[in-house]
């Protein structure tokens, strides 16, 4: 719709991602091109809901269902980055399945948990067969969005903190960290920490199953520097030993950590 144009949120060749790093995230995600990002500055979004005319803009982008879910946020910092998430999967969806700038009713669009909390979208369009599956993350000032045709999806986005030092024993064995310390030598630990952190998180929510993977069932096994600040993750999985090794891109930018895994649903065990 017309208000969308408030936002930057187009990933690929500006904004988070540099054509060179989109490229490399396609190659090592099996050259799968049926996927769209989509990435939400707060901020704007912040003033474009503050302004006095728009007071109705993020009802735009929400169904009747979404609407009331979003006045019910007493925080305005959780109802913003609520939204802001849902922009972003929508978005994402609308740009997959239609194209890029083709007008869309986004109240038609829903974006609803399923049993286990997995986002999952209800695009009301005839003709489009299965809709994409998605994933939504956010961190700081951003919200993240991705859609994926055929292969399940997940995405991560952190701040960069020391806090990850101090809790690095729950989330990274000491092999995985000397394989950072290793690989990741252009980056301090806390950095090299929060890209693990996000790697995990990722894999976590694209490997469908029940209960939830956790973070020790995930292995890093290697990891490929492309440059210093875009790497190439390996991970196996102990749970499921006869899983094949799951391929994570990761990115450092600014004080964001973000990664991205796709995963085909003949790979995952549990898939619903």
């Amino acid at each position: 719709m017309e208000n969308s144009k408030c936002f930057s949120y187009k990933i690929n060749p500006t904004h988070f991602l540099s054509a060179r790093q989109w490229k490399l995230c396609q190659k090592l995600l099996n050259n799968h091109r049926q996927i769209c990002l989509s990435f939400i500055d707060l901020n704007y979004l912040l003033k474009a809901c503050q302004k006095e005319r728009n007071k109705s803009f993020p009802l735009s982008f929400l169904s009747k269902k979404e609407q009331k879910k979003y006045l019910s946020f007493n925080f305005d910092k959780r109802k913003l980055e609520w939204l802001g998430g849902r922009v972003a999967a929508k978005i994402s969806c609308s740009e997959l399945i239609l194209g890029p700038q083709t007008p869309v009713d986004w109240h038609a669009w829903e974006v609803t948990p399923n049993p286990a909390g997995r986002p999952y979208i209800l695009p009301n369009l005839p003709n489009i067969g299965p809709p994409p599956d998605i994933s939504i993350s956010h961190s700081g000032n951003l919200a993240c969005g991705c859609a994926s045709q055929k292969l399940t999806c997940g995405i991560d986005l952190q701040k960069i903190t020391s806090t990850t030092i101090k809790v690095k024993k729950r989330f990274a064995s000491s092999k995985e960290q000397s394989i950072l310390k290793k690989s990741m030598s252009a980056c301090d630990q806390s950095t090299a920490l929060t890209l693990l952190w996000a790697a995990k998180e990722s894999l976590r929510k694209a490997f469908v199953c029940d209960p939830l993977l956790g973070f020790t069932d995930l292995q890093l096994i290697d990891l490929i520097p492309y440059d210093n600040s875009t790497y190439g993750a390996f991970f196996s999985c102990t749970r499921f030993p006869d899983a094949p090794m799951m391929q994570c891109f990761l990115v450092k930018h600014h004080e964001y950590a973000f990664a991205l895994t796709l995963i085909s649903s003949l790979h995952n065990p549990n898939i619903v």
